[in-house]
């Protein structure tokens, strides 16, 4: 859902994501689009819901989408869990492209997810200022700002 609030983007920054959320709703789902592989034509992009997983160190793919693409595997990942579980799977090149438009590569390890296409890491959400701010109706804003120039977020963040 977009968010109707007054809000600021940092100057040398574009909006890449916005999502009201409801009070005690604590999981973040936006919708972005996505496209199998690297430097993907504009018509092989479709629409997903992605969930923002700032516990999760990778980025992730579904079952179900990495199935439909028949995508390529590049190599494995091992993922850890908090109970000490751990699993060895594929990941795959994926390009998510945000709401401001703005298109990243990523590499994406195979989940088996239900409701969602794709799940957002660290490997991205480090790449842009991730906020969350609480609303007069007990709720918050979520954003996601992305640097028009690359070397902004270190200048911000200094």
């Amino acid at each position: 859902m977009n968010a109707k609030k007054d809000f600021t983007v940092h100057e040398g920054f574009s909006l890449a994501a916005i999502a009201e959320l409801p009070v005690g709703m604590t999981s973040i789902e936006t919708r972005h689009e996505v496209a199998p592989g690297w430097n993907a034509d504009n018509n092989m992009f479709v629409p997903c819901i992605c969930f923002w997983d700032t516990g999760s160190t990778f980025c992730g793919i579904s079952d179900a989408l990495a199935d439909k693409w028949e995508l390529e595997n590049l190599g494995y990942v091992k993922t850890s869990y908090a109970n000490d579980e751990v699993e060895v799977k594929p990941s795959y090149a994926i390009t998510l492209r945000l709401a401001d438009g703005s298109e990243h590569m990523i590499t994406a390890s195979r989940q088996h997810m239900s409701g969602v296409d794709v799940t957002i890491g660290l490997s991205l959400i480090s790449d842009g200022i991730f906020t969350l701010m609480p609303t007069t109706n007990h709720g918050s804003i979520f954003t996601f700002e992305i640097p028009q120039n690359h070397n902004e977020i270190y200048k911000f963040l200094r």
